[in-house]
This record gives structure tokens, C-alpha cells and sequence, in this order.
């Protein structure tokens, strides 16, 4: 497991604009595709409190949801 989880679908436009800075500044990170995992899209609503996607758990416990591409890289660049 890398320090960084994004949980996700393909289809979200959010998802896909996260994974794409992410991917660019070279940060590596497990992508969870909820769609197709019941129980991750339920850990994902349980951690975040909401159905929102993406939803980003950094190893510390702390959480992003929909951040925007500076507040991810910004947050995710610590656990590096």
C-alpha cells in the first residue's frame, strides 16, 4: 500500500482530474475503484461521511474530498 489511497469510479470527472495531477507530479498512489467494490465504496462513505468521489486517505487517517488539484498536491507532496 503506497501512502496515498484514492477511492473512485471511472466515470467521475473529479476522480479522473485527481488522478491526473497526481499521476503528473509523478506521486504515486493505490486507485480503488468503488464501482466495482462493494465494500470500498462503503469504507469511502464511511470515511469521508458522504457519497462523494474522489475520496483521498493519506496514511495519517486525514481525508480529501473533490480537493482541488493545488489543495491535493499540496497535501498529498507531505507523504512523500
Amino acid at each position: 500500500m503506497t501512502a496515498i489511497r484514492l477511492f473512485g469510479t471511472p466515470t467521475c470527472a473529479d476522480c479522473a482530474r485527481s488522478r491526473a495531477a497526481l499521476r503528473d507530479a509523478g506521486i504515486p498512489f493505490d486507485d480503488i475503484d468503488i464501482a466495482e467494490n462493494a465494500d470500498a465504496a462503503a469504507m469511502a462513505e464511511e470515511i469521508s461521511g458522504r457519497r462523494s468521489t474522489p475520496v483521498i486517505v493519506f496514511t495519517d487517517g486525514s481525508f480529501l474530498v473533490e480537493p482541488t488539484n493545488s489543495e491535493l498536491l499540496e497535501t498529498a507532496r507531505r507523504f512523500l
